[in-house]
């Protein structure tokens, strides 16, 4: 499990299924490319959060399920 910015959050703890759920929308739009800032711009998580979820993405993948 990977911290964030020394937080003993960890990322898993810290993303919301809400959040998940946000940017898979915005991944299956297919518009962008998921590292962009502009795929960032159109959801309403912080830099810290959405690369959470890039560097978490399997293991939150498995604590939500399949949210399509």
């Amino acid at each position: 499990m990977v911290c964030l910015d020394g937080d003993n959050m960890s990322a898993t703890n810290e993303i919301t299924k809400e959040m998940f759920e946000e940017y898979k929308r915005i991944q299956a739009s297919g518009m962008y490319n998921m590292l962009s800032p502009q795929a960032r711009d159109m959801s309403s998580m912080d830099k810290r959060q959405w690369f959470a979820i890039i560097k978490n993405y399997n293991e939150l993948e498995v604590k939500y399920g399949n949210t399509n």
